[in-house]
């Protein structure tokens, strides 16, 4: 399809970001990678008189270690360099990983997780690895920067936190103190679609029981979920077949998916108590 006419901007800097948001009123939006926002223009699913374009602002790029506790990640960090970093593979793999899984690599090389982050969608790969990981939301506006945890960030199917006159400049992960084994399963209907569920899951045992565990979900409800019950109903717990098997269904009976055009609900609930029994186990014999 044809794109509708608008006014294109690329400002060098925040401080023009702001002065152009003030002159054009409402109707615009930023644009990252475009990997999300051109196919929605294209489709006539959204339409605006102005788009913002930040990829010429060099302080929203960056991967950066901060005094051992924290990674920062500029919102405009493509998906193939977070999968590439050193330091993302040393202290955050399951978010390499998870970079690695992101649709085909024409998308990685373009896509931004800022971009991703901000569209907000219930099953993006790293909006659930945000979630499963407590990531910090660094979002600044004129003279002014807020920080939002990503369990408050996401409000809804496509809505966040993010107020129209502010952009997200970083996102702030906490390094983990202790080794935790992780897992991140997907199901897309073919190679490179977007994702129907994801399962992530975080696991530091001690012998054969579970200390601590970390599950997100995505594709389960109208935005990313961490999964708290099912936390609470393993933590302290051997990983038995049956503690498993009954967390599955415990999940089963919390989420109801929406259907898609493909499959039931029903369904998709039953492919979930596959895949977070997968995830479960994964984790816990990587620990």
């Amino acid at each position: 399809m044809i794109l509708e006419t608008f006014d294109y901007y690329a400002p060098n800097s925040l401080a023009e970001v702001f002065d152009i948001v003030e002159s054009v009123g409402e109707d615009f939006k930023f644009l990252a990678g475009g990997q999300s926002l051109i196919p929605m223009l294209k489709m006539n699913l959204i339409k605006v008189s102005s788009i913002i374009d930040l990829k010429k602002i060099s302080d929203l790029s960056f991967i950066k270690e901060e005094d051992g506790q924290l990674i920062r990640i500029g919102a405009l960090v493509k998906y193939v360099e977070i999968s590439e970093s050193d330091l993302i593979k040393k202290h955050l793999p399951i978010l390499s990983y998870a970079s690695r899984k992101v649709a085909h690599q024409l998308v990685r090389n373009r896509g931004t997780i800022g971009g991703s982050i901000v569209f907000g969608h219930p099953a993006a790969d790293l909006c659930v690895i945000s979630v499963l990981l407590d990531a910090e939301m660094e979002i600044v506006s004129r003279g002014a920067v807020r920080y939002v945890n990503a369990n408050r960030f996401f409000l809804g199917s496509l809505t966040t936190n993010l107020k129209q006159n502010e952009v997200l400049k970083s996102i702030r992960f906490k390094i983990p103190k202790e080794n935790y084994g992780w897992s991140f399963n997907k199901l897309s209907l073919s190679h490179g679609d977007f994702p129907l569920l994801i399962t992530a899951t975080l696991i530091r045992r001690s012998g054969n029981t579970i200390d601590d565990i970390k599950i997100a979900l995505g594709g389960v409800a109208d935005t990313v979920v961490r999964a708290k019950e099912i936390e609470e109903f393993l933590k302290g717990k051997e990983a038995t077949e049956e503690n498993i098997y009954k967390a599955s269904k415990l999940a089963s009976s919390i989420y109801n998916p929406s259907p898609t055009l493909e499959f039931s609900s029903n369904y998709i609930k039953k492919v979930m108590e596959v895949y977070l029994r997968r995830s479960i186990n994964e984790a816990y014999n990587m620990a």
